[in-house]
């Protein structure tokens, strides 16, 4: 078996790819395997930056210490996930990998990782990032319907934002180190109709001005929305606010990362058409990650599988897209 880098947990901030891609906080570590490699030597097998990086092998007798400074790169109540990886990373340690704690020493820049011996080779780029905290407020719109009452707009309901924030922070903390805070969250009530669905002038108009000053952004709820460039939500980085579809049906990659839905893998496979399949609260996240970056400063990108991605989907990030949210 040839060397190579891999992810310890699919939440754990590792991007595949040519060469992979390790983001770690600053203020913590990463945990990475270096597969077919029993044991080595760092000042002879490893090559680095020793200014940028620190790095070295993890023992199973201090794993457990390891595991602890690494479960600070996630939300808090994913701390039992991470603790109980611990049997896995024995194993997998046991059966011919070795476990590595990558520290970074300096915020903003990728510095290259290299396993070099006379009979293999592996790369691995690393990427450490400052914390960075985010206030988000949500706010859910209500307006008139055709009839005049208070029944149009968003069927969603303020307390589901602290578990929208939640599920953010399994994809923000641990992939570019931004935290995001829930500042407040409320419904907004217009006393106007809207009509059926909401365009991007009529949310600029009517909408956004009732957006939360005193946060770093305002997420807004507004029942159907027609966009422009993203049509199921859009981000407005001039006055820190976004606008979200309650119930939007995105291109999605196969279910690969957490969150969980209620569809399989299967049901949630690309179609030609996507209405083929039926609207999950995954298509819901994704967007709503996907207009969060916008505001945070990344833009789209053409590649597979990635939030940013022009085409099909996922709940992770391309490298770009950790480089243009982690402000360092």
């Amino acid at each position: 078996m040839s060397a190579n880098f891999s992810a310890v947990w699919k939440d754990c901030g590792f991007l595949a790819g040519t060469p992979p891609f390790l983001v770690i906080p600053r203020e913590g570590i990463g945990l990475v395997y270096l597969n077919g490699v029993r044991s080595l030597d760092v000042s002879r097998d490893l090559k680095f930056d020793g200014g940028s990086l620190a790095v070295r092998p993890v023992s199973p007798s201090d794993l457990q210490r390891n595991l602890m400074r690494y479960a600070q790169n996630f939300p808090s109540d994913a701390l039992g996930d991470v603790l109980s990886l611990s049997i896995g990373i024995q194993n997998t340690i046991r059966f011919g990998s070795t476990l590595l704690s990558v520290e970074g020493r300096v915020s903003g820049r990728t510095v290259s990782l290299d396993y070099v011996t006379k009979a293999d080779r592996a790369k691995m780029d690393v990427y450490a990032a400052s914390r960075t905290s985010i206030a988000v407020s949500f706010r859910f719109a209500r307006y008139q319907d055709s009839t005049g009452q208070l029944k149009g707009g968003t069927t969603l309901v303020p307390s589901y934002a602290d578990e929208l924030v939640r599920i953010l922070n399994r994809l923000y903390l641990p992939s570019a180190n931004v935290e995001l805070r829930l500042k407040s969250s409320q419904y907004v009530d217009l006393a106007q109709k809207l009509g059926d669905s909401i365009s991007q002038d009529s949310f600029l108009q009517n909408v956004a001005p009732r957006r939360d000053t005193g946060a770093d952004m305002t997420v807004f709820f507004v029942g159907k929305y027609r966009g422009t460039d993203d049509p199921l939500g859009q981000a407005f980085p001039d006055i820190d606010c976004a606008v979200v579809d309650d119930s939007p049906l995105q291109y999605l990659a196969p279910q690969t990362a957490w969150p969980g839905a209620s569809l399989t893998d299967e049901q949630l496979s690309v179609l030609v058409n996507p209405t083929g399949r039926a609207k999950s609260d995954r298509d819901l996240h994704v967007v709503l990650a996907h207009e969060i970056a916008h505001l945070l400063g990344a833009g789209h990108n053409n590649e597979q599988d990635n939030l940013m991605s022009m085409n099909r989907q996922d709940f992770k990030f391309s490298k770009d897209t950790v480089r243009a949210v982690s402000p360092n």
